[in-house]
């Protein structure tokens, strides 16, 4: 398992906010302070973390209604690392993002298009010299589910590819990934229990042999309570304990060998606000303490 160590002055947030921009504007119906889990009508979060590589500062600016409007991002010695600047409709779709970069020069622009059910069709990077850097598009099915999403990088070249599968309920049951050369990579196929949450993830080489499967437990509130990994030969290979505060934090994750002996434990430790969103974070590996991040919050 990997620890919580972070040597890039990105933070937690900015992470979540931006690992996965396309599904969200095309799938998520919660806004941006519900996606990063804050409580409360926030206007902005300052966030430090001080990581291996000093002090380093992250503010995000939310609009009234919990979307993001301008996220930056500040080595310690205060120059800038990133900063993006978005722009929505009447809806709250995303129009566009302005990155700028180190010497606060733009970078690239970000164009988000939609159909007619506003759904997010397609994304087109643009940099700062005008041509276009890479581009996104999503075809969906009869019921408006993401059924294919396409890469193309620049000079319009195809990259890579993702082709989903649904069941009944409208559930991802399949996802295939495809590279450019239309060769499959490998897919994962998904199990879901009677409370639509993910309960095996199968994941298969591109000969369709069995590579891994992990299968997940929940507590009532739906948080993750054990993941167990399985190899190739559906032998067990770890097993995770999660714990979590009255906020639904995690508080420790402890990985266990087989034979149910500790690997590795994590723990977390919190100190919140009186809206409910943490203001400290201190994270130990192993009882070792290797990540403390700190928080302001301002609120409409």
């Amino acid at each position: 398992m990997k620890t919580i160590r972070l040597t890039l002055c990105l933070s937690i947030i900015i992470l979540f906010t931006f690992s996965c921009c396309l599904k969200q504007s095309s799938n998520s119906s919660k806004n941006d302070r519900e996606l990063s889990k804050l409580k409360g009508n926030v206007k902005l979060l300052s966030e430090i973390n001080y990581s291996g590589a000093g002090k380093c500062l992250t503010n995000i600016l939310f609009n009234k209604v919990g979307y993001i409007t301008k996220q930056e991002s500040f080595n310690p010695d205060g120059s800038l690392i990133r900063r993006w600047v978005y722009t929505y409709d009447e809806e709250n779709h995303p129009l566009t993002r302005k990155c700028w970069v180190q010497n606060d020069s733009l970078s690239y622009t970000m164009y988000y298009y939609y159909n007619a059910n506003k759904k997010l069709t397609s994304t087109r990077l643009i940099k700062s010299n005008g041509v276009l850097g890479t581009l996104d598009s999503i075809q969906y099915d009869t019921k408006l589910n993401t059924l294919f999403e396409r890469n193309f990088g620049e000079n319009n070249l195809l990259g890579n590819s993702i082709l989903k599968k649904f069941n009944a309920r409208n559930e991802v049951i399949e996802e295939s990934y495809i590279e450019y050369l239309i060769h499959t990579q490998g897919r994962f196929t998904y199990k879901y229990n009677n409370k639509h949450l993910q309960e095996d993830v199968y994941s298969w080489s591109n000969k369709d042999s069995l590579v891994s499967r992990i299968r997940y437990a929940y507590f009532e509130d739906n948080n993750i309570k054990k993941m167990y990994t399985y190899n190739s030969t559906n032998k067990l290979v770890s097993t995770m304990n999660y714990k979590y505060d009255k906020e639904g934090n995690q508080t420790e994750i402890v990985e266990l060998t087989p034979d149910n002996k500790i690997r590795n434990k994590s723990t977390y430790k919190y100190q919140y606000d009186n809206q409910g969103n943490w203001t400290s974070f201190f994270g130990y590996v192993n009882n070792k303490l290797e990540t403390i991040m700190t928080r302001k919050l301002e609120y409409y």
